[in-house]
């Protein structure tokens, strides 16, 4: 049997501390516009619903997403990771350990020429310790009109996100996560990493010798602070080599646990 690792740095590639660089606000290169749509306006599309009311939903509707940024606290910067955001504020998985109530400047790692606000200001709401490092929830302290003026508003119209309402149906769910998990095959035992989860299956990181699509393994996860252990059979469904070799399985049947334990699950990463 074969033991591997699971690479660690995929999500995340700012190292979590180090000495800041001024950026200013502004950029002198001839400045695109954002157009008349604002952040408001660009949130109601990605929810999708002619007519919303985002005065009456705005507490409740999510963007999920997955947005590699920078967070600036005091003089250092710590590697964060934006999981979902509302018109409110934003959920962030941190690299570094940051406290309630302090301001801090979330900038993105990408650069957008058309962006004139180049560091959002917001407000840690409530922090606690979840693999591989902090969860964290922040409140916008710039308006509507600089976030639409600003990176963040860019880098959604360029991922083009979807929303997680909280409407959705289960069997839609599609959580992202950082998992720890173990798969087994015939030849191998490894440690994996679920970073994405849903009711039929999950896209799985490891290393180890390829599988072939179609090959029948386990896979182990939890427990996870109150949610219970969980063993499933599953077929390796589709292959991706780029970066880190990941796998889309597709489960078959239960070893460990219920639909109703994977369940848990879900609706932790979901509303978390």
């Amino acid at each position: 049997m074969e033991t591997g690792t699971v690479p660690t740095g995929c999500a995340f590639r700012i190292p979590y501390s180090y000495p800041v660089r001024e950026f200013g606000r502004g950029n002198s290169l001839g400045t695109i516009k954002s157009s008349t749509v604002g952040f408001i306006e660009l949130f109601k599309s990605l929810v999708g619903k002619k007519g919303w009311d985002y005065s009456e939903r705005r507490g409740r509707e999510r963007v999920s997403c997955r947005i590699e940024a920078s967070m600036i606290v005091g003089s250092g910067m710590i590697g964060v990771e934006i999981k979902n955001l509302s018109l409110k504020g934003m959920q962030l998985m941190c690299l570094g350990k940051v406290r309630k109530g302090t301001t801090v400047e979330i900038r993105g790692v990408k650069q957008y020429n058309q962006a004139e606000v180049h560091g959002l200001q917001c407000r840690v709401e409530w922090v606690k310790k979840e693999t591989p490092g902090w969860l964290a929830g922040v409140t916008f302290l710039d308006s509507p009109k600089d976030i639409g003026r600003s990176w963040l508003y860019w880098e959604l119209r360029s991922q083009g996100v979807k929303v997680r309402g909280r409407e959705q149906k289960r069997k839609s769910y599609r959580v992202r996560c950082l998992l720890p998990a173990r798969l087994a095959s015939s030849t191998q035992n490894l440690n994996a990493r679920i970073v994405n989860l849903s009711p039929d299956g999950a896209l799985v990181q490891t290393v180890g010798e390829l599988m072939k699509e179609g090959e029948v393994m386990s896979i182990t996860f939890g427990p996870l602070e109150d949610l219970p252990k969980i063993g499933l059979v599953a077929r390796i469904a589709s292959i991706h080599l780029e970066g880190s070799t990941t796998y889309g399985v597709r489960f078959m049947s239960y070893n460990i646990g219920t639909e109703a334990d994977l369940t848990k699950y879900l609706d932790f990463f979901f509303k978390g």
